[in-house]
């Protein structure tokens, strides 16, 4: 989910945009939009095609629901994509264009994407320019100080 790509939404109110349909974590950020936010979704229904996808507010009770049989064909989640069937359904680009020849999962149950465990071993010492998994994520305090220097660059000209 792509939280508050209009800027409407503050901290407490919840009235951002809500975009379940056509963005990616790299795509959801202040590069488009200082305001939105990337909210990961968790509680995957397949059968229902939804899921639990980060609260809009820090007073939020529940988790927003994204609703995937409302995307558009050829959105990034549209039930028919690859990324909504490996995310959902953990089927793979290959499974899903030859599926007599996909070799049967484990127990049936979807493959969920492997995550490493933490580990002080795995820290980069420096991140590196050039390695996309180096991206920093910048919280609100971070985000309001680079507004506050945009701003000032701007009143200067």
């Amino acid at each position: 989910l792509c939280y508050n790509e209009d800027g409407m939404g503050t901290d407490t109110n919840m009235m951002g945009s809500t975009n379940c349909c056509t963005q990616v974590c790299t795509g959801c950020g202040i590069i488009d939009s200082a305001t939105a936010q990337w909210k990961e979704c968790t509680s995957l229904d397949a059968e229902a095609g939804t899921a639990s996808c980060g609260f809009l507010s820090r007073y939020a009770q529940e988790a927003h629901q994204c609703d995937y049989s409302l995307c558009k064909e050829g959105d990034h989640w549209h039930m028919d994509g690859d990324a909504y069937k490996t995310a959902f359904l953990g089927e793979t680009e290959e499974d899903v264009k030859d599926p007599e020849q996909a070799e049967p999962s484990s127990g049936d149950t979807p493959l969920q994407p492997s995550v490493p465990e933490p580990s002080v071993d795995n820290i980069p010492d420096e991140p590196s320019a050039s390695d996309p998994s180096s991206a920093i994520f910048l919280d609100g305090a971070n985000v309001f100080v680079a507004f506050l220097l945009m701003m000032s660059l701007v009143a200067d000209v």
